[in-house]
């Protein structure tokens, strides 16, 4: 098991075998959810009221659950485009 943390852990993790890696990240699969809709749409409007103050091109369901019919891992996968580089620190702040 890896001691440290940073390009050590890396490393370690680069050598592993795929069977390794599935082994110590699994990956679940589940059918498609409609409340996944509704979950985007609450964390889209919980950004768009914390980034109010940036000038953001759209905010996007993606991922598999964003595709209905297919399986997909239980994770709302969210993506927010912002117009100008420079609004980045807006969004640290």
């Amino acid at each position: 098991m890896p001691t440290k943390i940073g390009n050590d852990v890396q490393q370690e993790l680069s050598k592993m075998t795929l069977q390794e890696l599935w082994e110590l990240f699994p990956i679940a699969l589940v059918s498609h959810d409609e409340k996944w809709k509704a979950q985007y749409r609450e964390e889209e409007r919980l950004l768009q009221t914390a980034l109010a103050d940036v000038k953001v091109a759209r905010i996007s369901h993606i991922g598999s659950t964003a595709v209905e019919g297919i399986m997909s891992k239980n994770i709302v996968e969210i993506l927010v485009e912002i117009r100008q580089k420079e609004e980045l620190c807006l969004c640290t702040s």
